[in-house]
């Protein structure tokens, strides 16, 4: 049973999703600074209706402090400027390190109640790797004990260090338990989302999800070729052999695509047998038809040796967008027409054309007979 816990703790998730446990940790921000300040806003008018008026002044220190930190959270770390991650732990280090001021220096005669409490508690907002939760802990626990033996009798600081050794491990354990739950929660939410945004037969981007991005991309400016592909003759390859066969051609194709491209650039399915790439970015005429001639010879050179007799070939439209085009859909259906067009020209063959936008007009497609010679369009003959 431990074994399986602390195999989860070894989880690869801080490295895999880095932003979004950045976005829990900044979620967690946001709410800890509401809690803390309504908590202690109890406290204080607790204070004051018991008539502990020396002792009142406590939450307001902490108010104060996480009004702050509130100014802080809206203007800096809601504009990605800070991680949330340190300011998690500063702020929890900044309430944890006041109540050993208040439960040593200032109460030397008194156990401690707050630290014992506030440890516990504080160990489990903090979205981070295990080994540096336990450091944290133990170097605040460290700090608490080394106040006590400096403030306090003898007597009282060795009943606190005894309630230091129950209340230290429950920090660590209670911390550990919390950040398995929520690694196991990470993992599940980021597979349901990548299920969600990805095809299940060939696994890359599926029409909502490569739209959604490339939308995104188009929408702020990014220059790039957007390239709109389709199988010829795909209906014949599903004829004779089958679905399955059909199935295992999209999957061998998708696998030349995504080849063919960089890691960074968006393949997707975008129905059937189509699919979308953008490649950010890739602007220059000579780079685009080295990556579409690219494409080519790997369609070209994929090989069924369950399927004899089976080839693929396929139909391309390209859109080079200059960055002024903000229409993603307007792209797309421009690169979907060129595609079209080489259909009707006898398929196997691209076609490049550039687009530019401006905003107060139309759509202004660039005439193929501006683009170099041979980069417009291309047919291999059968």
């Amino acid at each position: 049973m431990f074994q399986e816990f602390f195999s989860k703790l070894k989880s690869d998730c801080f490295d895999r999703y880095p932003k979004e446990i950045e976005r829990q940790n900044r979620d967690t921000v946001g709410r800890l600074i509401v809690v803390v300040m309504f908590v202690s806003l109890l406290n204080f008018l607790a204070d004051l209706l018991a008539g502990q008026l020396a002792i009142a002044y406590q939450p307001l220190v902490l108010i104060t402090v996480f009004a702050v930190f509130d100014v802080f959270y809206h203007f800096r770390l809601r504009k990605s400027m800070v991680s949330a991650r340190f300011t998690l732990y500063l702020m929890l280090t900044v309430a944890l390190f006041a109540s050993v001021i208040i439960g040593t220096f200032l109460a030397p005669t008194k156990g401690v109640f707050t630290f014992a409490v506030l440890l516990p508690v504080a160990a489990i907002f903090v979205l981070d790797r295990p080994h540096n939760i336990v450091l944290w802990i133990s170097s605040i626990c460290i700090i608490f004990a080394v106040c006590c033996y400096i403030a306090k009798p003898a007597d009282v600081f060795m009943r606190d260090l005894s309630h230091l050794f129950i209340f230290g491990p429950l920090a660590l354990g209670s911390g550990l338990f919390v950040i398995e739950v929520r690694i196991a929660n990470v993992e599940q939410a980021m597979e349901l989302r990548r299920k969600s945004d990805h095809d299940a037969l060939t696994g890359v981007y599926n029409r909502g999800g490569g739209d959604e991005r490339i939308g995104r991309l188009v929408g702020a400016g990014t220059r790039g070729l957007l390239v709109f592909i389709d199988v010829d003759d795909f209906k014949k390859i599903n004829d004779t052999y089958g679905h399955d066969g059909g199935d295992k051609a999209l999957r061998a194709l998708s696998g030349a695509i995504t080849a063919s491209f960089r890691a960074t650039d968006i393949v997707m399915r975008a129905g059937g047998d189509e699919f979308i790439v953008f490649a950010p970015g890739l602007v220059d005429f000579d780079d685009v038809r080295k990556c579409i001639d690219r494409l080519r010879e790997r369609v070209g050179a994929l090989e069924f040796p369950m399927m004899p007799g089976c080839r693929l070939t396929v139909s391309l439209g390209c859109v080079v967008n200059d960055g002024s085009y903000p229409d993603y859909a307007r792209l797309r259906d421009h690169a979907d027409s060129l595609m079209y067009e080489v259909k009707l020209g006898g398929k196997n063959s691209y076609r490049v054309d550039s687009a530019s936008y401006e905003a107060s007009s139309e759509p202004q497609l660039a005439d193929s007979a501006t683009l170099p010679t041979g980069l417009a369009s291309s047919r291999d003959e059968s």
